[in-house]
């Protein structure tokens, strides 16, 4: 190799000419080690020829969310009874699924939090309230388009002496929390496959927590009785991109190619 003034020649077939266009690069004497490693590192992909260009493997995600948010408030619970503050079907998001032209998915992550909270004051002779997360028709179950993977629910119960004010948390010890990755290549395994086709299919799905909001009282004045919650579903994917630009794609497309835009040369050498 001439490494004291190394010269390419390349050519390329232009559309619409029979006879491929060909283009002969030297540099000039002086500097010529710096030129040589610069033209080198550009002529790689050149003398790659027709071998696959390699390519550079990046992780990415994409995040979907929604809230949930309730109350009575306007309609303050007194006296004694019960009421469903929400029923079953509340918690409930359309999702969208992944995008497959993004590039190839790893895993998904679906992440639920929901709490609530009473407070009001005991009747004159004293009073007490409780709420639970229920479900009448079945259990309080974690979905994701109708596929069960996780399940959570609870209840918590409070009172206080003769107009007393009193707070209830629920459920008992802090939020319900459920947070579970599924890695698409376990889908059939730890869980239902059926997801898997939901969410990498073309059509949004439901992402669901079966629980609704019963709340007990009795005696109570101005009892007020609130519930939030919100899910969170997140896709992590792997693309795959080239380390050339587009000029140099294009170049492998048609043929070999030297690249003589100035503007695709850092090093100002020309």
């Amino acid at each position: 190799m001439n490494l004291i003034n190394p010269s390419l020649r390349a050519c390329l077939r232009l559309p619409g000419t029979a006879a491929p266009q060909c283009q002969t690069t030297s540099a000039p004497e002086h500097s010529h080690a710096s030129r040589t490693s610069s033209r080198m590192t550009k002529a790689m992909p050149i003398l790659l020829g027709g071998v696959a260009l390699a390519t550079s493997l990046t992780a990415g995600t994409v995040v979907q969310s929604a809230d949930f948010a309730a109350s009575n408030a306007g309609s303050l619970y007194n006296g004694s009874g019960s009421a469903n503050l929400v029923n079953s079907g509340f918690f409930s998001a359309n999702m969208q699924p992944f995008n497959s032209s993004l590039g190839t998915l790893l895993s998904f992550t679906a992440k639920w939090e929901i709490s609530g909270l009473l407070s009001g004051f005991a009747g004159p002779t004293g009073g007490n309230a409780s709420g639970s997360f229920t479900n009448p028709t079945g259990g309080v179950l974690f979905t994701i388009a109708g596929g069960i993977y996780d399940g959570s629910g609870g209840g918590n119960g409070n009172g206080a002496g003769p107009d007393q004010p009193f707070i209830v948390i629920l459920p008992a010890g802090g939020p319900i929390v459920s947070d579970k990755t599924f890695a698409v290549a376990d889908a059939g395994v730890t869980y239902d496959p059926a997801i898997l086709t939901a969410v990498t299919g073309t059509s949004p799905f439901a992402a669901a927590f079966t629980g609704g909001v019963t709340v007990s009282y009795g005696t109570v004045v101005n009892l007020a009785a609130s519930v939030t919650g919100k899910v969170t579903l997140t896709y992590t994917y792997q693309s795959t991109s080239s380390p050339y630009n587009t000029w140099a794609n294009r170049t492998f497309a048609n043929g070999p190619l030297t690249d003589t835009d100035p503007t695709h040369d850092p090093d100002g050498d020309g």
